[in-house]
Parts: structure tokens; sequence; C-alpha cells
């Protein structure tokens, strides 16, 4: 329940003649008669979270504190070896860096824990005891402190007697949500750390890209784990479409299965349900899975691509691992710093490139827009084609010319 399904959600109400209509500090859902009755599920069970409301139009960019360029730099003389592992060198770094943002939020109305907090925690070992030690002394409530396994699956542990109750819980999560964004990250300790996850982006990316970890850990951590956390936290909706689907949840349009969907195929249907949720599977007519699918140039339908892949003219991107055997992804292959393709023999083509979401698995999270002022890495990246492709057009030039001149 990520962005498209938020795309799918108001081009099957709104899209068909619904309308939303503010009524005092509530906004409800008029419905056209033309809606589907829409049954919405995933892994988690929850959309996305929110999107925090910042204030100006252009919102700083958080420094990292501990993922600094040095360390990275230190990362980086051992990518292309598969001795780097996502979930030893890596997530430790990140997990810090987001809970020094989140403490330090939370604390802020608390000089003193607030100037203990700085003080101590920079120096500690994420997931130390000592750490532990310390936030349960400065944070009592344990309901208040950050938790990686609640933020990942917020459901996982909780059973529910039918969807009703379901959608009491989930609704009581979404308006949360919607109140949390509202504060925006100047407000809201939450959404100033998925703000900063949002900003470290550029950053975990210069680490895991291009062969930064083995190619194991990066199927397995980045692909299968963090880059679902991520997107989760950091990649979701503006806080309206949290405050809309609130209202299509209260008009009866849209009804939550619960987390861990299953999907059976029937007879002229599917059948839909959740294990955590006690409750007859639903009968649907129809199914819309609401997702990017996967990167992946080995079952791609491109023409062009099944063309040049299946004449040898390149290929599928892999990465390897510290005993030598190598992890193949569905990342169209380029190379480095050029990002030309690179055919089957392992040989970039001098004038032929690629970048963004074909060669997502050789640079992590490619499928992003630019944000403004901040240098993207997507305007980076097409800056330096664009350079590589004047400087091949001038040299041809220059070689026509004398070729000319010589005749």
């Amino acid at each position: 329940m990520g962005l498209n399904f938020f795309d799918y959600l108001i081009l099957l109400t709104v899209g068909r003649g619904g309308r939303f209509e503010r009524d005092g500090d509530r906004l409800v859902y008029h419905p056209s008669g033309q809606e589907p009755l829409l049954y919405a599920g995933s892994g988690r069970g929850v959309p996305h979270t929110a999107r925090g409301q910042a204030e100006g139009e252009v919102a700083s960019r958080y420094v990292p504190r501990f993922l600094t360029k040095e360390f990275i730099e230190r990362l980086r003389e051992d990518a292309y070896t598969g001795r780097n592992d996502f979930m030893t060198d890596v997530w430790p770094h990140i997990a810090k860096e987001a809970e020094w943002v989140y403490y330090q939020h939370l604390l802020a109305a608390d000089t003193e824990a607030l100037a203990r907090f700085r003080a101590e925690y920079p120096a500690m070992v994420w997931g130390s005891p000592d750490m532990a030690a310390l936030v349960e002394e400065l944070v009592p409530d344990a309901a208040l402190r950050w938790s990686w396994t609640e933020q990942d699956r917020p459901a996982d542990g909780l059973t529910f007697a039918d969807r009703a109750e379901y959608l009491t819980w989930v609704r009581e999560r979404l308006e949360r949500d919607h109140e949390q964004a509202k504060l925006g990250p100047a407000g809201s300790a939450h959404k100033a750390t998925a703000a900063m996850m949002r900003d470290m982006r550029p950053t975990v990316r210069l680490v895991v890209s291009h062969h930064g970890v083995s190619g194991d850990s990066y199927v397995h951590d980045v692909e299968r784990w963090f880059s679902g956390l991520y997107n989760f936290i950091a990649s979701g909706p503006p806080a309206s479409r949290i405050e809309e689907l609130v209202a299509l949840a209260d008009a009866g349009v849209v009804r939550f299965l619960g987390p861990g969907i299953r999907v059976t195929e029937g007879h002229a249907e599917f059948l839909v349900d959740s294990p955590s949720v006690g409750e007859e599977p639903v009968h649907a007519t129809s199914l819309i899975e609401a997702r990017l699918p996967a990167t992946d140039l080995r079952r791609v339908t491109d023409p062009l691509q099944r063309y040049l892949r299946d004449s040898g003219q390149c290929r599928a991107h892999r990465i390897p691992n510290a005993d030598g055997s190598e992890v193949e992804t569905g990342g169209l292959d380029v190379a480095e710093f050029t990002f030309q393709v690179i055919d089957a023999n392992g040989i970039p083509h001098p004038s032929r490139f690629s970048y963004g979401p074909p060669i997502e698995g050789v640079q992590w999270v490619t499928a992003t827009g630019a944000r403004p002022y901040v240098n993207s890495k997507i305007l980076l990246n097409g800056d330096v084609i664009a350079r590589s492709l004047l400087t091949a057009a001038v040299a041809n030039l220059a070689r026509q010319r004398e070729a000319v001149s010589a005749g």
C-alpha cells in the first residue's frame, strides 16, 4: 500500500465521480455510486506513512553525523571484493543516525536530558547494552522509544477478531500518522526521523551501489528488507492522501484485509484473507497488484532491452561475494562512472548509456524524482552521460575533418 496504491485509490474514487468535502475539521467522501468496493491489503497490512509537511519551500538537508565521507571512503576501499556486509558494516550506522535524530527531537524540551544524550550517545556502539541503558533512563516511557521492529512491521504479533476490529486499529493509526505529518519534521520526532532517512538516500546509495556490499547481502538485506523499510518510512504519500483514505474508509468504499494477506485464485474470482484477522476470506472479482515491478533484465518484455540481451550487447549486473561466487541481479549492467552499457563480454560500449530504473541493482533506489537545490543524483548522472556524448561527438567530428584534410 505505497504510492501506486494511492494513485489507484484516487482513480477509482474521485476519478469515477466521487468527491471529498470538508465538514468542519473532518474530511467526508461523497460516493458517486460508480466506485468498486476496495479491499486493501499488503504484507504489513498498513499504508506507507505520510511525509511530514515542511514549513518552507525547500527544507534543509540533513548532514550525516556517523555515515561520514571518511567512513564511506573506508567502506568503498572494499568495493568489488564482496567483503562488506550490509547488516554488519552499514545498517548499524544508519540506525544510529536515525535514532540520533529521533531522540534529539523527543528530548528537546528537557535541556538536561538532551545535553546528556548529545554528550554520551555519539561514542556508543549502536545496539549495545550501554546505549539501551542510556535510552531507557532518558526515556522512561517505553511506548515513546524508537523500535525498528514496530516501525517495520507494526501489526506483527497482533490478532483481530474480524475486519471491523482491524479497521478500528488501522483507522486510529492513520489518524495519528496524519496528525504527525501535519506537525512536520519541526514538530514531530517521527517525521523528523523520516525526513532524515529520505535525506540519507544519496549517502546509502554511495555505500551499497556498484558492488559496495557482497552480492548475497545486497539481495537479501538491501533489496528484500531495507529498501522496503526505507520506502515505508521515508517515501510515503502527502498527508492529504492519508486524510482521504480515512474518509474513504468511513464511507465504506475502502476496507482493510489485514497483514500478511493471502490470495488464492478460485473459479472466476480471488479469495483473499489475512492469517491475523479471524474472518472468512473475501470473494473478489478483480485483483490489482499496486506496486512497481522489480527491475529484471532476465524477464524484461521491452523489445529493445530483450534484443540487446539476446544478442549479447548487454548483460545483467553481477555482484561478487567474498568467496569468489557471484549473485546476478536484474539490473542492466553499466560502468560505474560513465554509465556505459556493458556487453556480455564485459566490455563497455563507447556510445551506449543507461541510467535510472533500468540499472536498479547496480545503483540503489533509482526510481526517484529530483529534489531542488541538492544536486540530485539523477540529474548528475544525466549530466555525466550528456558530457560523454558531447565529448564523443566532438572527437568524431575532429576525426572526420582530419580524414577530409588528409584526402
